[in-house]
């Protein structure tokens, strides 16, 4: 309900009655001096209550309250001594600060919220389908990069091992010795990955270097034999 409009049961000049009431009390509650002709601070309420409903049109009733409540209490960022005056400046100085941090809350809130909804994402499980398509993708992706550089690069050997592990991958002894005869040729010219340099320390890594060309090896010969399509063929939904 914005502020210029009286509550339910409540015409307008009832309301500006109430409005001039809160005033009165925020004035007193403030510490500025009564001193002075009663008629004088009843304009000065009139005139502060007309300056409001003009300019915080949207300001609920609630939220007034509470800006008056957080000034009292120090908790707005704003210098809220009055100098024993009350005025619309002061009155505005006061409201401007609740809205600025009201609007800095709904930032933070909004924040969190967003964070939240990225670390839900995060980690939420991929679908059996998602799994089955970001698995196709990478055989499309491996196929043509074989095709433009000459070699599969697949550093962790997923399509190898997914094939390898589902049954769709039978190589005999001859294949195999193939594959590592080329794999230590190649692994003789392999440039180390930023990666590796930081992290390979020993043999074991020079080991696999040279079981990743074999592998990768056995897929770059499944792609010259059946093909980029007879390969996705083989990845199947039920598999994820």
């Amino acid at each position: 309900m914005a502020i210029t409009s009286p509550p339910l049961g409540m015409n307008q000049a009832e309301y500006m009655v109430n409005l001039i009431d809160v005033l009165a009390e925020w004035r007193w509650m403030a510490g500025v001096s009564t001193n002075g002709n009663e008629d004088d601070m009843a304009q000065e309420l009139a005139m502060i209550s007309k300056f409001i409903t003009e300019n915080y049109p949207n300001l609920k009733s609630e939220e007034f309250k509470l800006a008056i409540n957080m000034s009292l209490t120090n908790r707005l960022d704003v210098d809220v001594r009055t100098f024993n005056v009350f005025s619309p400046m002061y009155v505005s100085r006061i409201l401007n600060a609740y809205i600025e941090h009201k609007q800095r809350v709904y930032r933070e809130i909004r924040i969190r919220q967003e964070r939240d909804e990225e670390r839900k994402e995060l980690q939420k499980q991929p679908t059996q389908s998602e799994k089955w398509e970001s698995m196709v993708d990478m055989v499309k992706y491996l196929y043509e990069t074989y095709k433009a550089e000459g070699y599969v690069k697949d550093h962790f050997t997923i399509l190898f091992d997914y094939l390898k592990r589902n049954n769709k991958l039978n190589l005999s002894k001859a294949q195999i010795d193939e594959a590592m005869q080329y794999a230590k040729e190649r692994a003789k010219k392999h440039e180390p990955t930023t990666y590796e340099k930081l992290f390979s320390k020993d043999d074991s890594d020079k080991v696999y270097i040279e079981k990743m060309y074999a592998r990768n090896y056995c897929i770059q010969k499944l792609f010259d034999e059946i093909g980029v399509d007879g390969v996705i063929a083989k990845i199947e939904l039920n598999d994820f």
